[in-house]
C-alpha cells in the first residue's frame, strides 16, 4: 500500500468498478430502447433529464416528454436500417 494523500491501487480500483458500473447501466439502456420498452427504460433515466449537444439543449421534465423523443429516435434508427448500436464506456 502507497502512503501519501493518494492510494494510487485504490483509486484505480474505484475506477473499474465505476466503469462496469457505468457500462452495465448503458448495455440496460440499450436493451430498453432496441425493445422499445419505454417503462422500463424510465428506470435508466432521473427527471428533470438534460440532454446536450453542441447547438442545442433540452430539459425533458416527466417521462412523458421523454418518451416521444425516444420512440422517434428508435425509428429512426429503423428507417436506416440500423440493428444495433453500442454506446461504451472508455473511461469513468
Amino acid at each position: 500500500m502507497q502512503d501519501g494523500p493518494l492510494n494510487t491501487d485504490l483509486a484505480d480500483a474505484a475506477d473499474t468498478v465505476a466503469q462496469s458500473q457505468y457500462q452495465a447501466l448503458l448495455d440496460r439502456i440499450s436493451l430498453h430502447f432496441w425493445a422499445r420498452d419505454w417503462q422500463a427504460l424510465e428506470t435508466c433515466f432521473v427527471i428533470p433529464n438534460r440532454v446536450s449537444c453542441q447547438d442545442a439543449e433540452r430539459v425533458f421534465h416527466s417521462y412523458a416528454d421523454w418518451q416521444p423523443v425516444l420512440a422517434a429516435g428508435r425509428d429512426s434508427y429503423d428507417r436506416i436500417g440500423a440493428k444495433e448500436y453500442h454506446r461504451l464506456c472508455r473511461e469513468a
